[in-house]
């Protein structure tokens, strides 16, 4: 297919069934947090699922290499970010299997439809607002920072959108865990799966991955953390299983 990089973006192998992804050093480029929750998610055969800020398609993309016969609806509110994530799903011929939806994510359920999706999963921006992280540039804010979309306005139209049953994915940083867990409950939504991740054995977690169901039991499961590095520069087995 005929590449159509824009001035100053890369073509990155993500070393998986020959999947590339377009970004740019001055945007929002991916990170550990999201091959992580791409793992962690488990969204259902012929299913459809509502990816809630892409950004550069990441999640989706190896969410629809991961599960194929899925339909995701990938919202991004960023023009930039989503004419990257339109020509990388294109790239990588998966314009059947994702949709980027170009609206903003706190009108998710105006957009997809109430109790319409089994699945939503979300990197969500982890700081709050006036926490410094929102004086940066736009598109990076908008990562990074709620300026744009709190993790209760995130939660409110995840469960809007959700079937009875459905399932929520995400992952935060583990400073956030009661803010997240608040507004969980405040949705009608039940943990059911928490686990934590660590940097290393010896150091405590960072970021936590989050499976809820709406209408769902509160019986919570806390499997062991995944521990990120075995020693420094050196990735646990379970972290090259992940990297495949």
């Amino acid at each position: 297919m005929y590449l159509n990089l824009k001035d100053g973006e890369k073509l990155d192998d993500l070393r998986r069934g020959g999947l590339k992804i377009i970004q740019h050093p001055q945007a929002p480029c991916f990170a550990l947090d999201a091959i992580l929750l791409a793992d962690f998610a488990n969204p259902k055969a012929q299913g459809t699922v509502a990816e809630f800020g892409t950004g550069t398609g990441i999640i989706s993309i190896l969410l629809a290499h991961k599960q194929p016969t899925c339909h995701i609806h990938a919202l991004e509110m960023m023009p930039q970010m989503a004419d990257m994530a339109k020509r990388s799903i294109a790239l990588n011929s998966l314009d059947k299997n994702i949709d980027i939806i170009e609206k903003d994510m706190r009108q998710a359920a105006m957009h997809l439809g109430k109790a319409s999706c089994q699945t939503v999963v979300s990197n969500p921006p982890y700081y709050a607002c006036h926490s410094g992280k929102d004086n940066e540039h736009e598109l990076k804010a908008a990562a990074r920072s709620e300026r744009f979309c709190t993790i209760d306005d995130l939660l409110r139209e995840a469960a809007a959108v959700l079937c009875p049953r459905g399932e929520l994915y995400l992952i935060h940083r583990a400073s956030r865990f009661a803010d997240v867990l608040k507004a969980v409950f405040a949705e009608g939504l039940r943990p059911q799966t928490l686990r934590l991740v660590q940097p290393f054995a010896t150091k405590p977690a960072n970021l936590f991955l989050l499976k809820a169901i709406k209408n769902g039991k509160a019986e919570t499961m806390l499997p062991p953390p995944l521990i990120i590095y075995e020693s420094p520069g050196k990735y646990t087995k379970e972290m090259q299983l992940i990297y495949g």
